[in-house]
């Protein structure tokens, strides 16, 4: 396995953990934080690929000196 894959299923992992948290945080009963679980994943991962994606362009713009 790749160097690339390996951390990628590793974020992957210890994201599903947090929102898990804190979808069951968020809402009293199990099957409510069960059937939102989906959609916080994946606003989870979206905003962290946009921050990744700001990061990457701060760094092609502004550390390439």
């Amino acid at each position: 396995m790749s160097e690339l894959a390996l951390h990628l299923a590793l974020f992957l992992v210890v994201s599903f953990a947090i929102v898990l948290m804190g979808s069951f945080y968020a809402d009293a009963h199990d099957r409510a934080a069960l059937s939102a679980l989906p959609r916080r994943l994946a606003t989870f991962l979206l905003g962290c690929a946009v921050l990744a994606a700001i990061l990457l362009a701060c760094e092609f713009l502004f550390a390439r000196v």
